[in-house]
């Protein structure tokens, strides 16, 4: 097998005047530089002010267009059918645990006598009582 050369070479006298030259480096560095000038006010506070419009217009669209779809979406449910719904007492709780079918005809069913009984023990006003029997 053939020896392999160096095939990199290094000119000749380069690490003698290597020192010479890095020190030369800094003060060409130096000479060239430029005055600092200061930056007027407004251009260092521009992307700041371009940022807080960029977020008060995203703000004041959003809620343009958040107030017009609410306004026009229909109520499905009044606040009156939530109130209802908490204050009927269930008389079997965990049957809707069970595997096997309810049967309707079997379960008691809760007069208005029973619902007014349970609210007067539960604690509820009597004035909101009345109001809901008024319905």
């Amino acid at each position: 097998m053939k020896e392999m050369n160096n095939i990199y070479k290094v000119p000749d006298g380069y690490f003698d005047s290597l020192q010479k030259r890095l020190e030369a480096i800094p003060s060409q560095h130096t000479e060239e530089r430029a005055p600092v000038v200061a930056m007027p006010l407004w251009t260092r506070i521009r992307p700041y002010v371009a940022l807080a419009a960029c977020m008060l217009m995203a703000f004041f669209i959003g809620n343009f267009f958040l107030g017009r779809n609410q306004a026009s979406a229909p109520a499905e449910f009044g606040l009156q059918d939530y109130y209802m719904a908490d204050l009927i007492p269930v008389t079997n709780p965990y049957a809707i645990y069970d595997d096997a079918p309810m049967d309707l005809y079997t379960m008691e069913s809760s007069s208005e006598d029973d619902v007014v009984q349970y609210l007067i023990s539960s604690g509820t006003s009597v004035d909101y009582i009345a109001y809901l029997l008024n319905q």
